[in-house]
């Protein structure tokens, strides 16, 4: 009689079962006209039925993709009953494992599993027990178990393949760690990973395949299981590791080809709608004051760790490195404000990121130019000089050309009327920025910011009203007014007015 684990030193290492690839059922069974039930030698008396099964689903070994479809089977059942008969039963298919007419009673199975191509490796086996009862109909699951033969060899090759090929640019190559490297495992035992040596990868980042095999006759493996890891970078970027468990079976040749296209950790999305404006002019900024350059960007990226942002002067050809301050903005950021040196131009570029890498950056399509603005500056310090400390400070840009400082104008009373008398008269023009007039005084003068105001008309004759309260159309008491010297911007240029440029007027009634 024939016992699946014959010539053989069984080893049992992990269970088989069906790889994705097989999607057919396995049980329950259905019979056909053509399936024909194995004959069964012995036995007597009330009799049940013994279907075998094998579990559908679960994790499997590298291929040869091996289901119990792939396999033939010999069974055994001994009963515990002395006066019971051992039975057989040779050359099952997985699909045809149904046993009427066992007796009643506790049974022993021993099942053999082995390739149909006469190979004399013994392969997989399973054993357990069941208890058979009359007339019934009684299931067994199948757990699978590898053997191998002491001295067995098998052949592995590995391919692996991604699109585009950009997306690995080379592999972590380390003897040291080891990496790449393969593990033996045996139940009960444990075994250091192993360097896998560079002559058995060959890496080709144009075509986008790495191929790990152990083929030639001085390089074949045990036969087992091994655990393989191989990780994959992208410009020194650690982008994936690839992970499987390996089957040796003897004499026999494992193989596998993947896409890992979808296993590749990518950068983040990048951001859009990039824009950069030119703020307020500080003079505190920097050895002569800085411009604040106020990018705003939208963000797309919902695996982005954060936010870096470069630029280049003009005429550069390369973003340097990121921005000190700006290499690792928060996740949430899509404002930064950055400060230029007056007459410098730049280009920007923000990009998102994560441990995978940078993502395309957004740039800006013309150059931020600070020297293209004129802008007038009145410092912090002057504001406090004249309205008193944390004074907001409101103000109206006036037609100086228009103007005429003289008479009883500016100064004269010491009242809220005396002020509004001059402000309403026609000897006050107000303009906007780029010198168009402002038809009414009305509304609220728009408030002053320490540092600069830019975009005034060059070429052109200003005075600047600053006053500590907002309101064009009233004015109460106890209020302060003051009013600048006359001013001209040329293009590009830079006006500075200190306290002693003002004259003041204020009112307590």
């Amino acid at each position: 009689m024939t016992t699946w684990y014959k010539n053989v030193k069984v080893y049992l290492l992990c269970s088989l079962v069906c790889v994705a690839a097989c999607s057919a059922v396995l049980s329950p069974f259905e019979k056909s006209d053509n399936d024909r039930s194995p004959t069964l030698r012995g036995g007597t008396g009330a009799t049940g039925t013994l279907i075998i099964t094998f579990p559908v689903g679960a994790a499997t070994v590298l291929p040869p993709e091996v289901s119990p479809e792939d396999l033939r089977f010999d069974l055994t059942l001994t009963p515990d009953d002395p006066d019971q008969e051992e039975l057989e039963a040779l050359d099952l298919s997985a699909s045809d494992i149904s046993l009427p007419g066992i007796p009643e009673g506790t049974w022993n199975i021993s099942l053999r599993g082995y390739f149909p191509d006469n190979t004399e490796v013994e392969t997989f086996g399973a054993s357990g027990e069941v208890n058979i009862i009359a007339g019934q109909i009684v299931t067994w699951t199948a757990d699978l178990q590898a053997a191998r033969t002491e001295d067995g060899e098998g052949s592995v090759e590995i391919e692996l393949f991604w699109n585009p090929p950009e997306l690995i640019t080379g592999y972590h190559n380390d003897a040291g760690i080891p990496a790449p490297s393969l593990q033996r495992i045996i139940s009960g035992e444990t075994h250091a990973a192993i360097h896998i040596p560079t002559a058995n990868i060959d890496f080709n980042p144009g075509a986008g395949t790495l191929r790990y095999h152990q083929t030639g006759p001085d390089s074949l493996l045990e036969s087992g299981f091994y655990r393989i890891v191989i990780p994959l970078r992208r410009q020194g970027i650690p982008v994936a590791t690839y992970r499987d468990i390996i089957h040796i079976y003897d004499g026999r040749h494992s193989e596998k080809t993947l896409d890992i296209t979808e296993r590749i950790g990518l950068p983040p999305s990048a951001p859009e709608n990039l824009l950069v404006e030119l703020g307020e002019f500080n003079p505190d900024e920097g050895s002569e004051g800085a411009w604040a350059a106020n990018l705003s960007w939208t963000r797309t990226a919902n695996t982005a760790l954060g936010y870096r942002i470069y630029r280049k002067a003009e005429g550069d050809d390369q973003f340097g490195t990121a921005l000190p301050g700006a290499d690792s903005l928060p996740t949430n950021s899509s404002l930064y404000t950055d400060w230029i040196d007056p007459d410098s131009s730049w280009h920007y570029r923000v990009v998102a990121y994560n441990t995978y890498g940078e993502s395309q950056g957004a740039e800006t399509p013309e150059l931020v130019e600070a020297g293209q603005w004129s802008y007038l500056v009145i410092s912090s310090e002057t504001l406090d000089t004249i309205f008193g400390t944390d004074t907001t400070v409101y103000y109206d840009l006036i037609d100086a050309d228009v103007y005429a400082h003289q008479g009883s104008g500016w100064g004269s009373g010491t009242s809220p009327g005396n002020f509004n008398t001059w402000y309403g008269d026609g000897n006050v023009q107000l303009l906007q920025k780029d010198s168009e007039t402002v038809q009414a005084k009305e509304g609220n003068r728009p408030q002053f910011e320490p540092g600069a105001l830019t975009g005034l008309a060059p070429d052109k004759q200003w005075r600047i009203l600053l006053t500590n309260w907002p309101d064009r159309g009233a004015t109460s008491a106890f209020k302060k007014a003051a009013l600048s010297q006359p001013f001209t911007l040329s293009e590009g240029g830079t006006i500075t007015l200190d306290d002693n440029d003002f004259e003041t007027w204020g009112w307590g009634s």
